[in-house]
């Protein structure tokens, strides 16, 4: 099933991610970058899945294969808690420090006026909108309600803070490439 595989994909890089932004702190801001970058790359596109869902009740179906642990946990996890969410804050700040802040076209067709935007904030969101989709995988939670979470943060919320963040990146790693010619 099509729509079970990519879902997989998604969890897989998602989880990949997640580990990735906890695993800090981080002392190579060239790897930092690459990393981050490829990992963000990665979950974003396997989130396009979610623009094609149109058959929840298929999902729902093989929610319970998709729990099973013999599959290797891949639908399952942790709740985000402040105390972790602290810390990767504080890891990021160490290696992003006054890189942290850029400009945001929230309106890239209209006439609004860029707005400040911040890759700790950024890495943030993205990390807790994934991580809270795993944590809602438990027994008793409809998968369906799981997809949908993680469709509705995927297109109103860190989809748009990936796009503009990747871009970021990009200047950052270029503004390090400059210094080091």
């Amino acid at each position: 099933m099509p729509e079970i595989e990519r879902t997989r994909e998604y969890s897989t890089a998602g989880k990949d991610l997640c580990n990735f932004v906890e695993s800090g702190p981080w002392e190579d801001a060239r790897e930092f970058i690459r990393s981050i970058l490829e990992k963000v790359a990665s979950v974003y596109h396997a989130g396009t899945i979610f623009e094609n869902y149109v058959d929840p009740d298929e999902l729902e179906a093989d929610a319970e294969y998709l729990r099973d642990p013999t599959s290797g946990g891949w639908l399952d996890g942790d709740a985000v808690d402040d105390a972790t969410v602290a810390a990767i804050s504080k890891h990021l700040i160490a290696i992003i420090g006054k890189q942290d802040g850029y400009s945001v076209i929230l309106d890239p067709f209209g006439k609004k006026e860029a707005q400040k935007g911040s890759v700790v904030d950024d890495i943030v969101v993205i990390y807790r909108d994934i991580k809270d989709g795993f944590h809602g995988a438990k027994p008793g939670i409809l998968f369906r309600a799981i997809v949908n979470n993680w469709a509705d943060a995927f297109w109103t919320r860190w989809g748009k803070r990936a796009i503009n963040l990747m871009g970021a990146l990009h200047v950052w790693k270029d503004e390090l490439d400059r210094k080091e010619s």
